[in-house]
């Protein structure tokens, strides 16, 4: 049907025009058979079946099993849990927009290098025995003066660079694999990490993170992601 030299999708929708009862009137209740289908821009879509859902008062935890032995945790409210009918065992899409993913490189230096840090110390103190006399002649013997040094001072306490910055992430979804594509700009950048089972996480990070976590293609990564930031769809 044409109305107002527009076509309309179906015979409703020109009635609805040659007819103002039908527009006004809010007992009017036709069907229509156009359906409008919708596609999301976010990059990161893993399809699914839900393993376990936990329910709280407000919000609820829900897991999907994606494959290859990876799940993603996503946090809801009850009302979504309940208006989506989810059940486990359900097939499910989870959505994560790539601004929401970080990048966790292990190659990524923490704290530098104490060997490069500390110039040697033969290069700053002089040979000792040009500075200062034959100890021997100078001070008694030492092993009648000090006690034992492994008797009277206590075991050092103090960690090293390394065991002092290991840290962990609450985050609950944590991703592991590999660079395959990385897309450089000016600001930000693009980084695709293949986690096994055609799933493909996409991340948008700034360039100087880039640069600073020392990521190339082939590099083994973490993508990690917040419940909080994971959404489900049905």
């Amino acid at each position: 049907m044409i109305a107002n030299y527009q076509p309309y999708g179906n015979y409703y929708d020109g009635f609805e025009y040659f007819c103002p009862w039908v527009r006004y009137s809010s007992k009017a209740h036709y069907p229509s058979n156009t359906t409008a289908e919708m596609a999301l821009s976010a990059r990161n879509q893993f399809i699914g079946r839900i393993t376990k859902i936990t329910r709280g008062d407000v919000v609820g935890q829900v897991v999907v099993d994606i494959g290859c032995g990876n799940s993603m945790s996503s946090v809801i409210t009850t009302a979504s849990i309940d208006q989506l009918r989810l059940r486990v065992g359900s097939q499910v899409r989870v959505i994560v927009k790539s601004t929401s993913v970080m990048i966790m490189s292990s190659s990524s230096n923490m704290t530098s290098n104490s060997n490069n840090t500390m110039p040697d110390s033969n290069r700053i103190m002089p040979n000792s025995n040009n500075m200062m006399p034959n100890s021997n002649n100078m001070m008694p013997n030492s092993n009648k003066m000090m006690p034992n040094s492994n008797n009277t001072m206590p075991k050092s306490n103090v960690k090293s660079d390394k065991e002092k910055y290991k840290m962990t992430l609450s985050a609950r979804n944590q991703l592991k694999g590999k660079v395959t594509k990385i897309t450089q700009g000016d600001v930000v950048s693009q980084i695709l990490v293949d986690t096994g089972c055609k799933n493909l996480v996409s991340s948008v990070i700034t360039t100087a993170s880039l640069k600073d976590l020392e990521i190339k293609v082939g590099s083994e990564v973490k993508a990690v992601i917040k419940s909080t930031d994971a959404m489900i769809m049905k």
